[in-house]
């Protein structure tokens, strides 16, 4: 049906994964049914934007010993492809729903206006501070967001994308109440294998250094995320499309396991 960005929903929890449901065919009188599904990876962003007067909106759950991160963002095209407007905010289910650290972000298609197949689309973005330091549930003060998604379409069976970002807050906020400057890393790579038009494959790895404050000074360490998915796009009446999707995230250094439950919903205004 489109080409679009992925949200990223950059939170004080670890970015998730996944979906719910699979199907390989569209039903719906759209304009574009045999056209290769694309829409979001999980955790890799995909350099599409929106196209012009069809929204997005991403509903993302993270699952892990029972807890669940669950987030909801939206993508808005201004006024067309090569301008796009999103924003995302997460939440914690654990025995009590808190919500974490929000994101307000602009994209700007910089390639791929006239098709692929290399598609590029840097992201710059506010951090607001919703979410309470002090329980671990935010990072604590504003800051700003630079992201750098690269996506190639090797052929009409496979894409390849990459991502390069950094997050960066001037005064954020340890559990002690200390502050101090953080810097955030991360590169991610994915791939999307093609088994039907509205059937994908995937497989993605995100290395990420994140800091922390403790007594007023920031301290990091890495972590390395693999997975492995796939989502399913239903074209419905009235130009609707619907993409569930599903993923594993094996336990990878001090990470355990998770699985991300994903479900896109996209219409005309």
């Amino acid at each position: 049906m489109k080409r679009t960005a992925c949200c990223v929903l950059r939170t004080a929890f670890a970015p998730g994964l996944t979906a719910i449901l699979l199907a390989l065919r569209p039903t719906g009188p759209l304009a574009a049914q045999n056209a290769p599904l694309e829409d979001n990876s999980f955790l890799v962003e995909e350099a599409y934007n929106q196209p012009a007067r069809e929204v997005q909106h991403v509903f993302t759950t993270e699952v892990l010993h029972g807890a669940q991160v669950v987030g909801f963002g939206q993508e808005w095209p201004l006024g067309g492809l090569r301008h796009q407007l999103s924003y995302g905010v997460a939440a914690l289910n654990d025995r009590e729903f808190t919500f974490g650290d929000a994101e307000v972000s602009y994209r700007y298609q910089a390639l791929g206006m006239q098709g692929g197949p290399l598609f590029m689309a840097p992201r710059v973005g506010a951090l607001i501070p919703l979410g309470d330091a002090g329980r671990m549930e935010g990072n604590g003060g504003w800051g700003a967001e630079v992201q750098l998604p690269v996506s190639w379409e090797v052929s009409k069976f496979l894409s390849l994308h990459g991502n390069l970002g950094a997050t960066w807050r001037p005064d954020a906020e340890g559990v002690d109440g200390s502050t101090a400057a953080t810097l955030d890393r991360a590169v991610g790579v994915s791939a999307v294998i093609f088994v039907a038009s509205r059937f994908n494959l995937m497989a993605e790895s995100v290395w990420e250094r994140g800091e922390v404050v403790v007594g007023g000074e920031a301290s990091g360490g890495t972590q390395q995320k693999v997975a492995f998915g796939a989502r399913a796009g239903f074209d419905l009446p009235g130009g609707m499309q619907i993409v569930p999707g599903i993923a594993w995230m094996p336990a990878v250094d001090e990470a355990p396991t998770r699985s991300f439950l994903y479900l896109s919903v996209e219409h005309g205004f």
